[in-house]
């Protein structure tokens, strides 16, 4: 045998010696063993150590007295209240509509909100329409929002007889305040009811006061609103959904969201899916 074999085979034997002496003390020191290892780590235990209590500092007596801090219940999540409080933007229906006539009320109790009533001419069916808006003043730079709208018929209002009550004491009626019967519609039995001042702020509003005012004869006299279909959710809670349609009413970046409205507007889905 060379001597080059030799030297080969010795390697090998000290390899296959070293591995067991690995061995042999990896399974003497687990936990679970009754070798000298774990005898000797049960042995020494580990002594327990007082924890350190921070010493109260020294009071200063040439500081003022303070009274100490309150706890603030905390809100829901990251909503900021002053900022949540304020409703979303809403869409303006009517912003090329001819304005007739214009009036703006404030309320002392919330300066930051104005109401604002508008006669306007459209191409609408019943051409004059009566608008009814809240608008939120940002108290630090005066810009207005339109957070709240409301059209309705401008030049008449929708009236129902009280049982018994003949049309022709509603004619005598409303002759008698400038108006007219325009119309009838059998199935609900609702007349519609012209009124005297339609291009007046107060017009429509004073002419449905004094139909109520006739007890016995009027038993329903309300606006003809003017309603739209939106693809938009009427959930009260849609605005809290900042990843659809972000205002920054949470505090956060306005229209950092997906466009969902946007989206709306193009499609809203079909039944047929391919």
């Amino acid at each position: 045998m060379s001597l080059r074999q030799r030297l080969s085979r010795l390697v090998v034997v000290l390899s296959v010696l070293l591995l067991c002496g690995v061995s042999l003390r990896w399974w003497h020191s687990r936990p679970d063993s009754d070798g000298p290892a774990a005898t000797s780590s049960a042995a020494r235990p580990i002594p327990s150590l007082p924890l350190a209590t921070p010493a109260a500092a020294a009071p200063n007596p040439n500081a003022a007295s303070s009274p100490a801090p309150s706890r603030v219940a905390p809100t829901a999540r990251h909503v900021n209240p002053a900022v949540s409080s304020r409703a979303p933007a809403v869409e303006d229906r009517w912003p090329a509509a001819e304005v007739l006539k214009e009036a703006i009320s404030t309320d002392p109790a919330a300066p930051e909100h104005r109401q604002r009533a508008r006669i306007v001419h459209t191409d609408f069916k019943y051409p004059l329409v009566r608008v009814e808006e809240t608008l939120h003043v940002d108290p630090q730079t005066g810009v207005e929002t339109l957070i709240g709208q409301t059209a309705m018929v401008a030049d008449h209002v929708l009236v129902k007889l009280t049982p018994g009550v003949d049309v022709s004491t509603l004619a005598s009626l409303v002759t008698a305040k400038g108006g007219s019967i325009r119309s009838v519609k059998p199935a609900s039995k609702l007349y519609l009811v012209t009124i005297a001042a339609p291009l007046e702020i107060d017009g429509l509003p004073d002419a449905i006061d004094a139909l109520k005012s006739a007890a016995g004869v009027i038993a329903i006299a309300e606006p003809d609103f003017i309603v739209h279909t939106a693809t938009t959710p009427n959930d009260p809670s849609f605005a809290q959904l900042y990843g659809l349609h972000n205002t920054g009413q949470t505090g956060g970046i306005a229209d950092a969201d997906i466009d969902a409205p946007e989206a709306w507007a193009i499609t809203t889905g079909s039944r047929s899916v391919v």
